[in-house]
């Protein structure tokens, strides 16, 4: 299946602009059948997301679903959890809260549905 590259820079919650600098990111689809709009294979995409995850110290094998995941920023943790940045980071030393995802050399990210999970798992310990 074939996503623009729009859908993967919302996807990662990064601008369009920004994959073009981005090595390791699979290659669009070249093809003039395709017109200007930039494509990838969202299988390679997912692929890559997924060995992105898998880097993370201390946190075991992903067990979500790569194809619906979404990625979120610092701004979007913070107005979906209302902690601030310095309780998140203490958080996350302890091991109390998801670890962010390294997708750029200066491109973090955290999985929407692992803290979506420990906003569940926090409101069933009240």
């Amino acid at each position: 299946m074939l996503i623009k590259k729009a859908t993967v820079a919302q996807k990662l919650s990064v601008s369009s602009n920004s994959l073009d600098n981005w090595d390791d990111l699979p290659n669009p689809i070249q093809s003039a059948a395709l017109g200007k709009c930039r494509y990838y294979n969202a299988e390679q995409i997912n692929g890559w997301l997924l060995s992105k995850i898998d880097r993370r110290p201390n946190k075991g094998a992903y067990l979500g679903d790569i194809q619906s995941e979404q990625c979120i920023r610092m701004d979007g943790v913070q107005a979906i959890t209302g902690l601030s940045r310095s309780k998140i980071y203490a958080l996350i030393s302890e091991n109390a809260f998801p670890r962010q995802v390294s997708i750029g050399q200066r491109t973090s990210v955290w999985l929407q549905s692992e803290v979506e999970g420990w906003l569940i798992k926090q409101s069933i310990r009240f």
